[in-house]
């Protein structure tokens, strides 16, 4: 998502959430009222932002998610294995 923002020119800005108390403790949760609560702190400069990490760390991040849902994968396929197996007595 932040790629696209940024190939259409757009600057992101990623807010810090256990930082940001303002929309945590407004009376009034609802989108319209968390944008605008976001908004003015962007303008006035005071919203805690976070890191938002280059592509290539991005990338490398994406990769060990996949990599680690293809071990989950396997470790349940291999239980799943040993499961048939134990019921035919092998």
């Amino acid at each position: 998502m932040i790629e696209l923002l940024q190939d259409y020119g757009f600057e992101p800005h990623l807010a810090h959430l256990l930082q940001c108390k303002a929309i945590a403790s407004a009376r009034l949760k609802n989108d319209r009222a968390d944008a605008a609560t976001l908004a003015h702190l962007l303008r006035t400069d005071l919203l805690p932002e976070a890191w938002i990490a280059p592509a290539a760390i991005r990338e490398q991040r994406a990769v060990l998610r996949h990599r680690a849902q293809l071990v989950r994968l396997r470790t349940l396929l291999r239980n799943r294995i040993h499961a048939v197996l134990a019921d035919y007595g092998l």
